[in-house]
């Protein structure tokens, strides 16, 4: 068995599985992209540092939804596997 393999599952059914949870996160991001582009929030950044509070009265949204859109890009940077 090699490091990549899980016990009990044929590697092909790994792979596939790994596949499906990249379109996913592929598509959370994509979603975080357009969803941060609506309430303008790229430019009321692009005026300087804010915190939640004030992004989201700056946009129009509830604090906790302008942390997510601030959280998940980093999260996704943190977590995606090293490209070459």
């Amino acid at each position: 068995m090699t490091d990549s393999e899980t016990p009990g599952v044929p590697q092909a059914r790994v792979e596939d599985q790994l596949r499906a949870l990249q379109l996913i996160q592929g598509h959370r991001a994509s979603r975080a992209v357009g969803v941060a582009a609506r309430p303008g929030l790229a430019d009321v950044l692009a005026e300087g540092p804010k915190n939640c509070a004030e992004l989201a009265r700056a946009t129009g949204t509830h604090p906790d939804h302008a942390r997510l859109l601030l959280v998940e890009p980093v999260c996704r940077t943190r977590t995606d596997p090293p490209r070459g």
